[in-house]
Order: C-alpha cells, then structure tokens, then sequence
C-alpha cells in the first residue's frame, strides 16, 4: 500500500509537470500578442510557490525522508555502520537538493512580495511598485541591466541589477513577467549575464 502511495504521487507530480508546461507555453505566446498593451504583474504567494522549484523541492524532501523512513523500519539483513552512513548520506542528499531548490525563491521572494512592475510599451517604460512611492524609468535611463544566472541546467535562479543613470540599482526577478518577450521590450538597453552557481543578492533595493 505504501509503495502503491508513492508511485501515485510520482504519477501526480509528473502529471501536474505536464500540465504546468502546457500553461506554460500558452502564457509564453499569449505574451508575445500582448506585447503591445500596458501589463502590470503582481505576484502572488501562490504564483510563487506554486512552481516547479517549489514542487520539485518537496519532492526531493519527501524523498529522502521516504528512504529514511524504509531503512529505519526495514533495514538490510547486513546493516553496518558504513551501510547505515550511507543510507543516511543519499537520504541527506535528497533533502538538501530539495532545499537547494525551494530556499532561493524564499529569499528572492521579496523582490517580488508586494511590489508589482508595469510595463508600457508606448513609451517604453517601467513602473516598479515600492512602499512609499512607485519608482518610475523609461530604457532610455537604464545604464546597464546586468543578468545573474545559475551556471547550469537544474534551476531557474537568477536576477536583474538594473543600474540606472541616476546611480540608483534596483533588483529584478524577471522569471514571472514578459516572458521571452523581455528581450524584444529591452531591445537596444546595455546587458550583460553574469553566470554563477548561486545568484545571491544581499539587499533587495538600495
């Protein structure tokens, strides 16, 4: 009965991966038609950690403390010290690429976390929503956008430092709006990526 559960959640988790993809490229060329009207995107909680990262990282968790919780109950009839080590370390890599994917969208969180950006394709022009007062920019006050990517495949973790003429740097999480229409918007603004292996930041604005 147990091993049938976790098969079903498999099945369900790669299902809803499916499905989520589907939406995915729908949005993408649904972004592409809308290019040419004001959008405004305020991320929600749920938008957030419904995603695949998040998903992914509870998959990964529950995991390993599956594999855990087999080996306690039902150990191997040779179990050592060195097998019990390493069951322990495959159960704790699991859990730490779980948490490797679900950490950075709590931390990148509050670039998003009431704080909407619209864009006006008139103009050519960004609104960035913050506490006291929107910050309002066109591309042409941009000095450089600045693009910080994972160096690899697994995760979508990155950011924008978008460095203004002003001297003022805001941050950017770009993963939720515009899609692969953001290029054609920025078209003609100085842009770098940086790869790293964790993109970090350490204040959100300044």
């Amino acid at each position: 009965m147990f091993v049938i559960g976790i098969f079903c959640f498999i099945f369900g988790l790669f299902a809803w991966l499916v499905y989520g993809s589907k939406r995915l490229i729908e949005e993408v060329e649904k972004e592409h038609v809308l290019i040419d009207e004001v959008r405004t995107y305020e991320i929600t909680d749920k938008q957030y950690w419904l995603c695949f990262d998040t998903i992914a990282g509870v998959f990964f968790i529950l995991m390993g403390l599956v594999f855990l919780l087999m080996f306690f109950f039902n150990p191997p009839r040779n179990n050592t010290v060195e097998v019990s080590l390493a069951a322990s370390m495959i159960a704790l890599i699991f859990i730490g690429a779980g948490v490797l994917f679900i950490y950075p969208n709590y931390h990148y969180r509050i670039l998003t976390k009431d704080r909407p950006v619209t864009f006006n394709p008139a103009n050519k022009s960004i609104t960035v929503g913050e506490n006291e007062e929107d910050y309002v920019f066109s591309i042409t006050d941009i000095e450089q956008i600045t693009h910080f990517l994972h160096k690899g495949r697994g995760l979508d973790i990155r950011y924008w430092e978008v460095k203004l003429k002003t001297g003022k740097i805001l941050l950017l999480d770009p993963r939720f709006w515009l899609g692969m229409a953001t290029e054609k918007f920025f078209r003609g603004t100085p842009y770098k990526v940086v790869y790293q292996f964790i993109p970090w930041f350490r204040s959100p604005i300044e």
